[in-house]
C-alpha cells in the first residue's frame, strides 16, 4: 500500500537516519499513543497538520490548558507540510492500521468528532492510517520537500 507522512524539515535528518518511529495519535485531549501517521492523500491541506505559523494568545492558552505549560510570544508549531515522505507498506502488516475503524473502539465519540473536524472531517479521515511500529527509511519510495512556490520537489541532501 503507498501511503504519505508529512513532517516538519527540522524532523527530517533524524528521519532519514532512523525511520518514522514517533507520531502522537491523541487518545485524549492530554493523553496519546505512539504511533506513525500516514495518509493516502499526496496533499497536506485539510488534514490539520501544522504550516508553522506564529502561535497566537488563543492558541498558546489551549496550549498551556492542555499541557500545564506555557509557551512564549513568538512560540511556532514546525510547518508539518514541508516534507512529504511516500512508503510502501504492506497492507497486509498487522501493524498498519485503517484510522476510523480503530479510533472508533479506542476514542469518546465527541472526541473522535473533534479530531476528524480538525483534520477536515471524514472525506479526509477516511484516508488516515496509523503504523504502530518504526518504518524503516527501506521501506521509503520517495522523499519530498515543498519549496517556496508550493511545489514538491525530491529532497537532495
Amino acid at each position: 500500500m503507498i501511503l504519505y507522512h508529512f513532517t516538519a524539515l527540522e524532523y527530517l535528518d533524524a528521519i532519514l537516519a532512523e525511520g518514522l518511529t514517533k507520531g502522537d495519535v491523541p487518545l485524549t485531549q492530554t493523553q496519546g499513543d505512539n504511533a506513525v501517521w500516514f495518509t493516502s492523500d499526496t496533499a497536506p491541506e485539510g488534514h490539520g497538520l501544522t504550516d508553522g505559523h506564529v502561535l497566537t494568545v488563543e492558541e498558546r492558552e489551549a496550549y498551556r490548558r492542555s499541557f500545564g505549560e506555557a509557551l512564549s510570544e513568538g512560540a511556532r508549531f514546525p510547518d508539518k507540510r514541508r516534507v512529504r515522505i511516500e512508503v510502501a507498506i504492506p497492507s497486509s502488516d498487522r501493524r498498519l492500521k485503517s484510522w476510523l475503524p480503530w479510533a472508533r473502539k479506542r476514542l469518546s465519540p465527541d472526541w473522535l468528532t473533534a479530531l476528524s473536524a480538525a483534520g477536515g472531517g471524514k472525506a479526509k479521515a477516511r484516508t488516515w492510517f496509523i503504523y504502530q511500529g518504526a518504518v524503516p527509511p527501506t521501506l521509503f519510495r520517495t522523499v519530498m520537500v515543498c519549496d517556496a512556490a508550493g511545489v514538491y520537489q525530491p529532497h537532495t541532501d
